[in-house]
């Protein structure tokens, strides 16, 4: 659209206003043309813009209501303001128009940014002042938190079984939600997603339930970008397209799109730009996940359609050129640079279905090098693939191997999962992977980079799981230093019971009752962890370490837990101590000391081709 007719539009809608200066088809913003929020009245009419199709710029009226003083905290006002025109009509607050530029006296007032109540029949919208999102790209960034701790060891436990049964989420929501309330909260953000399996989309609306991130089915840029850990050259040229639809400039009122995932999967935040000055970008006015210092790559976006509904209206869009980074992300604003390049994390997912003739299916995506958001979109891409095997058929086996490079080390996983329908077995070995890179990538000793991330996994419709049913010692008195034989009982999936004999050693140092536990391999490792405790790794080898040890799935485990004084100090434990010294460890200040009175005995392992669940317990007396 031509600025002459958006021009025409505007001024038909505030034939008294000064005019907005306009240049190639968007309004012009500098610093000296902004109107200070203070001097408005109720009542007072101005304009805004934002694009509802294509790359044409739409202009709406903005009427005031009053000033919403502090809403944000001291000195932190937003405008209380009503909406009108005849998109705005139909559709209502957009999900997508966040940072809208909105205009009085022809001079820049700030950002559409904020909704209120849940199903108000009104336009009602807060704008954020553009004095309060011009100091964002100034903010310091925070010092990592190893300064804070000076090499100390990390305050948090870690422990191999949590990383198997933890949640995962953007830990970054909470930045959100703080910002929002019963009555205003910032209008919401559409994540347009392509090339997504919709089962793995419906989990990731799941996970993203009540943070303001609406996952919404969109266009993808339909170019790959090149798998490398490097910085990217991104373009100068900002004219592009997207899903057959051209794509608007980094301008004010066009849409910008925040890449999280890029390549056969693309995942982006689209929101609105407000200003821009020089190489200098400001967008949404307000926070989009409130992570402080963020690099993610910016582009341009095209908006194919506005979609009106009364459950909430969004933008349908797609990212199309990369032309710069975000750098910040912060509570009246996310900012960021022209000409410069994000780094991305390169993965790849290959999954195999072994047979007559075997399959194979993968993706080579790059997703952004955050702590919030590397796990999240990692779960979401293994999640993505492994629904494809067989046509969603739930249940099944599926064996893994994942390497995760980090800091010139790699950590290599290897598990087999297993379950009857209509449990997806596939989710759980995408959890993992993704709960192991969360801890790596969040952890508090060291400032870490995953260079790169390989993810293989095998699948069969075979439901290859049994069930231990039961499990006796081969005699209840035993001599220390001898071998004891224990019989099992496992019952397969839809199979007959098969009797198996495990062969245990008994430490030469215990006398009287020793406890013993038989089963799978993550109830083996519960039942260690009741011991260790969480442990508290002081360097990333120790963490590397820790997350390394898991036992096999497909595996029946036994292990001896003698009756022994000790102590756990960080990641160390320290068995049979003599009282003195055990009294000298515990008495050191600090919340990685545990007293232990029970160690780790002799374990063993039978290998199988089964994934045992299940555990029993047992005691037996040993005899000098």
């Amino acid at each position: 659209m031509a600025w002459t007719s958006c021009l025409v539009v505007g001024l038909t809608l505030l034939s008294a206003a000064p005019p907005v200066a306009f240049q190639d088809g968007f309004p012009v913003t500098r610093r000296d043309q902004i109107f200070p929020h203070t001097e408005l009245k109720r009542g007072d009419l101005g304009i805004g813009y934002t694009v509802f199709a294509e790359d044409q710029l739409r202009p709406f009226q903005v009427e005031v209501l009053g000033i919403m003083r502090g809403m944000l905290g001291p000195g932190q006002d937003v405008v209380l303001t009503r909406l009108s025109g005849p998109e705005i009509e139909k559709t209502g607050v957009i999900a997508g128009m966040s940072g809208s530029p909105v205009y009085f006296d022809g001079k820049l007032l700030g950002a559409v940014a904020y909704r209120f109540g849940a199903f108000t029949k009104e336009p009602i919208a807060g704008i954020t002042p553009i004095s309060g999102m011009l100091g964002v790209a100034g903010a310091t960034v925070d010092p990592p938190l190893v300064q804070s701790w000076g090499g100390r060891g990390a305050s948090r436990g870690v422990s191999t079984l949590a990383l198997r049964e933890r949640s995962l989420a953007p830990r970054g929501v909470r930045a959100q939600r703080a910002v929002a309330s019963a009555e205003a909260r910032p209008i919401d953000t559409p994540l347009v997603v392509s090339g997504l399996e919709p089962e793995a989309l419906n989990d990731l609306r799941e996970a993203l339930a009540g943070t303001g991130l609406v996952p919404v089915a969109g266009g993808g840029s339909g170019k790959r970008r090149p798998s490398s850990a490097g910085p990217r050259t991104v373009s100068t040229n900002q004219a592009d397209q997207a899903g057959a639809v051209k794509a608007a400039p980094i301008a004010p009122g066009s849409p910008i799109a925040a890449l999280l995932m890029t390549g056969d999967v693309d995942i982006a935040a689209i929101g609105t730009v407000t200003m821009v000055e020089g190489d200098q970008v400001y967008a949404f006015g307000h926070p989009f996940l409130g992570g402080g210092h963020v690099d993610l790559p910016m582009a341009t976006a095209s908006i194919l359609n506005t979609l009106a509904s009364e459950a909430g209206s969004y933008k349908q869009g797609a990212p199309a050129r990369e032309v710069g980074v975000v750098r910040h992300d912060r509570l009246t604003a996310i900012a960021g640079t022209l000409g410069q390049s994000a780094r991305l994390v390169p993965v790849q997912v290959t999954l195999r279905r072994p047979g007559a003739k075997e399959e194979l299916l993968s993706a080579q995506v790059e997703i952004v090098e955050s702590p919030d958001w590397l796990p999240v979109m990692l779960e979401t891409i293994i999640g993505s693939v492994a629904a494809r095997r067989l046509g969603y058929e739930p249940g099944g086996t599926v064996e893994l191997l994942a390497r995760i490079e980090v800091d010139g080390r790699t950590l290599e996983i290897r598990d087999t999962y297993a379950a009857p329908p209509p449990l997806r077995i596939s989710a759980f070995a995408a959890r993992d992977v993704a709960n192991l890179v969360a801890m790596i990538a969040d952890n508090e000793l060291v400032p870490t980079k995953v260079s790169r991330i390989t993810v293989d996994l095998t699948t069969t419709a075979e439901v290859q799981l049994a069930t231990l049913i039961a499990a006796r010692p081969a005699r209840t008195r035993v001599k220390a230093g001898t071998t004891l034989p224990i019989y099992a009982t496992l019952r397969p999936f839809r199979g007959p019971d098969r009797n198996v004999v495990l062969s245990l050693p008994i430490p030469k140092d215990v006398e009287g009752p020793l406890s013993i536990e038989v089963g799978g391999g993550v109830e083996i490792d519960r039942r260690d962890a009741q011991v260790w405790g969480e442990r508290f790794p002081a360097n990333l080898d120790e963490l590397l370490g820790i997350l390394s040890e898991r036992r096999q799935g497909r595996a029946l485990h036994a292990r001896s837990y003698p009756a022994r004084l000790g102590a756990r100090a960080g990641a160390e434990l320290y068995l049979s101590l003599p009282p003195s010294q055990r009294a000298t460890l515990l008495s050191q200040e600090g919340p990685t000391q545990k007293p232990l009175t029970e160690s780790l005995g002799e374990a063993a392992t039978l290998p199988l081709d089964l994934v045992v669940f299940g555990n029993v317990p047992f005691e037996v007396i040993v005899e000098r």
